[in-house]
């Protein structure tokens, strides 16, 4: 699990959560916890998102429901603020590199 940021214009950024399956089975189920505090996440791709006070739940959208074995999932989260660098990440537990 890696997390990445891409700066933009005008105090917006891309952030990017990419997940790779190493394992022999599916992931399903799983969830992703991002904290952007003082951000304003504008819109999120891949994942279905909760927001509770700048931090992201996030879980699978619809076409993204299990990760297969050798699979990749990426979230990007659209947001403007200063915190490029998230406060936390995780994804099932396991920290964001």
């Amino acid at each position: 699990v890696t997390y990445s940021a891409t700066p933009g214009g005008g105090g917006q950024f891309t952030g990017q959560v990419t997940v790779v399956n190493r394992g022999a089975a599916p992931i399903t189920n799983w969830q992703m916890v991002v904290a952007l505090p003082y951000d304003t996440v504008s819109a999120v791709q891949n994942a279905e998102i909760t927001d509770q006070n700048d931090v992201l739940f996030l879980s699978p959208a619809p076409e993204d429901l299990s990760v297969p074995p050798g699979g990749t999932v990426v979230v990007s989260i659209f947001a403007s603020g200063p915190t490029a660098t998230p406060a936390e990440c995780s994804f099932n537990n396991v920290p964001c590199r």
